[in-house]
């Protein structure tokens, strides 16, 4: 088993059977590597992306705690950067995976406070820096698009229904709002389009907004995704966003494919039933305008059925 890290000097380094190497030469795709004891004659050859073979032996034992140690460390890192989660707490989930398959190898992992500096600039180098103004966004090259190289568009299809509605918590800063349309069909919401916004005045918008299950329940997860953090950095909510767009992609793909639909509370099947029986009776012209919105607005405050 071999993995490649990084150096202090941002050069790569072998790991292989409890042995560290650094790079000798690259002929074409072939990889030499020597023992990065410069005492030691042990050499190894990797062929491509291939594992790598032993060509000289060492002179001396290999270290597999400090390898372990470099390996828990990258770990560490990949997660941090994909991952909107605290540093600290990633690094703690990484210890306790470690400590629970093998625990020999414990002792020689660094605190956390011995390397968090690098953890967290590991944290600031995968993003670009945050905006301070509206004026300043500028969002480009992978930030544009969703996780699978593609452009988001509003859907031009037939919709059942559109539900509207605004979070702050979670919205980035320099925006004051996030505000998200989403659509409904057979059953199944999807959000459609995420707007910042820089302020809530009425000339920003001018529509009557009212709250349903759909918009509270995503608002809520993406919250959770967030880790509840007030006002995240705006990458970490980009990044947020297009983990999100690939969440529902997916569920989508296999509730075409299979009519499958998630889950729902029985209070939110409950609530959306008789959101759409007072619709019908709007429709039916047995309640006027002023009667539909004041009995939406009663019934999006119950709290149990």
């Amino acid at each position: 088993m071999f993995s490649i890290v990084e150096s202090k000097r941002k050069k790569p380094v072998l790991l292989f059977d409890t042995f560290r190497y650094t790079q000798d030469k690259i002929v074409g795709t072939t990889i030499y590597w020597k023992c990065e004891d410069r005492s030691c004659p042990g050499r190894a050859v990797q062929y491509g992306s291939a594992a790598p073979n032993l060509k000289k032996s060492h002179n001396h034992n290999g270290d597999e705690n400090k390898c372990k140690a470099e390996e828990f460390k990258i770990a560490v890192k990949r997660r941090i950067e994909h991952s909107p989660q605290p540093v600290k707490r990633i690094y703690k989930q990484e210890l306790t995976s470690l400590y629970t398959t093998s625990p020999q190898i414990a002792p020689s992992i660094p605190m956390f406070h011995e390397i968090k500096n690098s953890l967290y600039k590991t944290r600031n180098d995968s993003y670009p820096p945050a905006p301070h103004t509206v004026d300043d966004v500028k969002i480009e090259g992978i930030w544009r698009k969703t996780l699978h190289d593609s452009v988001k568009q509003l859907s031009t299809s037939f919709n059942d229904h559109w539900f509207m509605d605004g979070t702050f918590k979670s919205c980035p800063h320099p925006f004051y709002q996030l505000y998200t349309i989403h659509s409904v069909n057979n059953d199944l919401s999807t959000p459609e389009l995420y707007t910042l916004l820089p302020d809530k005045n009425g000339s920003t918008y001018t529509h009557i907004q009212f709250y349903d299950y759909v918009t509270k329940g995503w608002h809520f997860r993406l919250n959770n995704d967030l880790n509840h953090i007030n006002h995240p950095h705006f990458y970490v909510f980009i990044r947020a966003i297009q983990n999100d767009y690939a969440h529902n992609a997916a569920t989508l793909s296999r509730h075409l494919a299979t009519g499958t639909l998630p889950p729902r509370k029985k209070l939110y099947v409950n609530r959306n039933a008789r959101l759409l029986n007072l619709e019908d009776r709007y429709q039916a012209h047995t309640l006027t305008l002023e009667e539909y919105f004041d009995k939406v607005s009663r019934l999006v405050g119950v709290k149990k059925f």
